[in-house]
């Protein structure tokens, strides 16, 4: 059989299944970007006159098409090209603001493409800009917006047609984006949300190296289920790519930021159902044994498998837990909610047309849907109909078997897959709603926005009222800590000499120190009430990084100020937080207790 023939026959195939199922083939996806600004809720005028340019433009890939266009009008500067449309003098910062919410429009690989062209050149001249000490430039300002910027940039490295665009225009990028790095204050915060920013570029190339290229003999329908079982040759070719980008974009870090970065950059093996396939009602994947030892091989720091309306991701410390196993993963949509009126079961949480999703998994053939380390689940919001001002808002809920009620299990946005992420222990029935929960105290607390996010994504449980001003006690925080990071806080018995299991906190507090994100007292015991230090909780935050989360290497970092003043346990720990731009290193200055508005804000950052 030529080549060609081998062309046309996978998408008679995927069609004939889609025909067979029922499967209906997904339009080209939109997400809202559409319609309204991301990174500010003001908008500004540039935005405004960006919308003339798209305005009628009946697809994607026409509005892209308008927008390369212009941009290539004017050489590729996004700078001209953004400064054109407000008609009127705009600051440098406005400008790139500007540019930012052009990234946010941009929904095609060509129109992905056209922008990361331009943006070395971009970079470039705002380097220029920033150097130059210009007296009404508001460098700090600027620094933000271009970490902003960068951040957005991630998302059209994710949109490019193949992994060899990735790295190029990575490549080129981390260029011109060190020497913007170097020109910053290294203990400056935003210098470490810049690098962030970096690594993630770095990290959305590799994954797109690390994607399995299915072939349709891997593809299996039975009873109406689609799942994906790969073959080892494929695993092995997209592990290869992955670990081979991974070297490469390591070196380019270290050349122009001039870090020790290799923990940063994390390798992904990805697995992805196909675009015509991914509205099935019930799709699976199997990760065989000899899949995890690929990865192994490889090095692989982490596997992730979409299944259309829902994704898995298992790190390394998942697959060793979970030793020469085989892993099945089961997804089932069902129907969104449906409220009329007030419904008791759901609280105050508001439906958003999101489908119920019914997640099982075996092990080894048998079934296992209780983990000895989290999944972390990633939940598909792109075809909903959703301003920006509700991403904040959205949160995973899990429904209660017993009292039938559906609990809110936490969730972070992310911009670049345009999805809900969640850390669980076990699988179950959940969807996503909206919810805003007010505590009627804090309009004065300084916090007041991370509390009521934390609140609304059932992290913090507090009644009405929420003492800000108040210290917060160890208990409190190893609660908070464990019901981020989807910690099953039943079932579980603790040697902690101390504890009440009686006591509302009991299952929290036993299940992290079960996973290692809390310890004792050397006698044994776990003081539940006395107020935790600021040492104590960097500890907790760093050690849930370290386990579920990607954090930065800090082997060569050192804190400027006050590493003499910590104790030696928790020096690795405060640096990982500084380094990872969490909190500034000024915070351990002092020796008083943590507020529960403090830490409140502080594991809000951590945990988004």
């Amino acid at each position: 059989m030529n080549g060609n023939m081998k062309t046309l026959i996978l998408p008679s195939f995927l069609l004939l299944i889609a025909f067979q199922y029922n499967i209906c083939f997904a339009s080209e996806m939109t997400s809202g970007y559409d319609d309204f600004p991301h990174s500010h809720e003001q908008t500004t005028a540039p935005v405004e006159l960006i919308e003339t340019v798209t305005e009628q433009t009946p697809t994607n890939q026409e509005r892209d098409r308008r927008l390369t266009n212009h941009i290539n009008s004017f050489d590729g500067n996004l700078l001209e090209a953004v400064d054109s449309f407000t008609l009127t003098d705009q600051s440098l910062e406005d400008n790139v603001h500007g540019i930012t919410n052009l990234i946010n429009r941009v929904q095609t690989p060509a129109g992905a493409r056209t922008v990361l062209n331009a943006m070395p050149d971009t970079i470039d001249r705002l380097l220029d800009q920033r150097i130059l000490d210009t007296p009404d430039l508001d460098q700090a300002q600027l620094d933000k917006e271009f970490t902003q910027m960068m951040d957005a940039s991630s998302r059209l490295v994710n949109l490019l047609a193949t992994p060899e665009q990735g790295q190029e225009l990575v490549t080129n990028i981390m260029s011109s984006l060190g020497q913007y790095y170097q020109a910053m204050d290294p203990a400056n915060q935003q210098s470490k949300k810049l690098m962030n920013a970096a690594i993630d570029l770095s990290n959305v190339a590799v994954r797109k190296a690390g994607t399995v290229n299915l072939s349709w003999k891997t593809i299996t329908i039975k009873e109406g289920q689609v799942n994906l079982a790969p073959s080892r040759a494929e695993i092995r070719a997209a592990a290869e790519n992955a670990a081979r980008l991974e070297e490469i974009l390591e070196g380019v870090l270290k050349s122009t930021l001039g870090e020790d970065l290799e923990d940063g950059i994390v390798s992904t093996l990805a697995l992805e159902l196909p675009n015509a396939l991914k509205d099935a009602a019930e799709t699976g994947a199997t990760l065989s044994k000899e899949t995890l030892e690929i990865m192994k091989s490889n090095k692989i720091d982490q596997v992730q498998i979409d299944l259309g309306a829902v994704g898995f991701t298992l790190n390394q410390q998942f697959v060793t837990k979970h030793p020469d196993t085989e892993l099945g993963f089961n997804a089932q949509r069902r129907q969104p909610l449906l409220v009329n009126g007030e419904n008791p079961i759901l609280g105050n949480a508001e439906p958003i047309d999101a489908p119920v999703i019914d997640l099982s998994a075996s092990q080894d053939g048998q079934p296992g849907d209780a983990f000895k380390r989290p999944v972390q689940l990633s939940f598909d919001i792109s075809e909903l109909s959703l301003t920006p001002s509700d991403f904040e808002k959205l949160s995973a809920y899990r429904l209660n078997e017993k009292s039938g009620h559906w609990e809110p299990v936490g969730g972070v946005y992310d911009p670049v897959t345009n999805t809900i992420r969640v850390h669980r222990l076990h699988l179950s029935k959940y969807t996503i709603l909206k919810a805003e929960h007010n505590y009627s105290n804090i309009e004065d607390s300084w916090a007041k926005n991370e509390i009521t996010s934390l609140k609304g994504k059932g992290i913090i449980e507090e009644d009405n009222l929420f003492a800000a001003k108040e210290n917060v006690t160890r208990e409190e925080f190893a609660t908070w800590i464990a019901k981020a990071y989807g910690l099953d806080t039943s079932n579980l018995e603790s040697d902690l000499k101390d504890l009440d299991p009686d006591s509302p906190y009991y299952g929290a507090i036993a299940v992290a120190y079960e996973q290692g994100i809390i310890s004792g007292r050397p006698d044994g015991t776990f003081d539940p009430k006395g107020h935790v230090s600021k040492e104590e909780m960097a500890v907790m935050i760093a050690n849930a990084m370290d386990t579920y989360d990607t954090t930065v290497n800090t082997s060569t970092f050192e804190l400027a100020k006050y590493e003499d003043d910590l104790p030696t346990w928790a020096v690795n720990s405060v640096e990982t937080l500084v380094e990872n731009g969490i909190v500034e290193e000024e915070f351990f200055g002092s020796a008083e207790p943590v507020t529960k508005e403090q830490a409140a804000a502080i594991l809000y950052e951590a945990y988004r």
